[in-house]
């Protein structure tokens, strides 16, 4: 009887029990998903500046937000409708007035050029438990309109870069 106690016999030997296949050293695909998406986040406070019709929106909203995207946190500092401050990390000590937290999945659906039902709408996705909004919602509800072009804008910019 073969150690694995089947009857048959073991034709090799695995090292690594769940089967990754990834060479030491070599980057995942979703650890390249990540980086792209890691870029399009930074390109955020420029992408923000270089829209005149966002800046006008968004004139009036000052906030502190938090955008969690799967393990990785993005505080946003937004001041009269520029991002001025986007700071990665897991940021347990930093203020936030809300948060939006989904999976990295969630979050590409959501960004996708046409969105599935479900994934089209920050409030959509949290209504069918994709996504989490934490905190004070009354200045997200004040800026509706703003946060959700901020929100949606990194996909156009993911969209952008694969052209």
């Amino acid at each position: 009887m073969a150690p694995n106690g089947k009857g048959g016999r073991r034709l090799f030997k695995r090292s690594d029990p769940l089967n990754r296949g990834t060479v030491s050293g070599a980057r995942t695909l979703g650890e390249r998903e990540m980086d792209r998406l890691d870029r399009a986040m930074q390109a955020l406070p420029a992408a923000v500046a270089d829209d005149a019709d966002l800046l006008r929106l968004g004139r009036w909203c000052t906030v502190d937000c938090l955008l969690g995207i799967g393990e990785v946190d993005y505080h946003l500092g937004i001041e009269r409708g520029r991002v001025r401050s986007l700071v990665r990390g897991p940021l347990r000590m930093r203020a936030w007035t809300f948060a939006v937290r989904a999976e990295r999945d969630a979050w590409m659906r959501f960004w996708s050029p046409l969105p599935e039902p479900g994934y089209n709408d920050i409030f959509a996705m949290s209504s069918r438990g994709h996504a989490r909004i934490d905190g004070d919602i009354g200045p997200l509800l004040e800026h509706l309109r703003y946060l959700k072009a901020i929100i949606a804008l990194p996909g156009r910019l993911l969209a952008e870069n694969a052209a």
